[in-house]
């Protein structure tokens, strides 16, 4: 379960906003803050590589194994 909404209140019962992977009633959580973590490592990651060539372009699935990257 994800939940993007940073203040109260909570979009989803419970979720923590820190929780990162936490384990609740079975379920992966991902709170506002650890996606948001996520979303800039990822966008930071992006840039990097935009800047070491002119030629590439990066479509929803590079950027998807790069967010799978910055997750570790």
């Amino acid at each position: 379960m994800a939940d993007v909404n940073a203040v109260p209140p909570a979009g989803i019962e419970g979720l923590e906003v820190r929780d990162d992977g936490t384990e609740r009633e079975g379920k992966k959580c991902l709170g506002p803050l650890a996606i948001g973590s996520l979303k800039m490592r990822t966008h930071k990651e992006c840039l990097r590589r935009l800047f070491t060539r002119n030629d590439l372009i990066l479509d929803i699935k590079e950027v998807y194994e790069v967010s799978k990257e910055c997750r570790g």
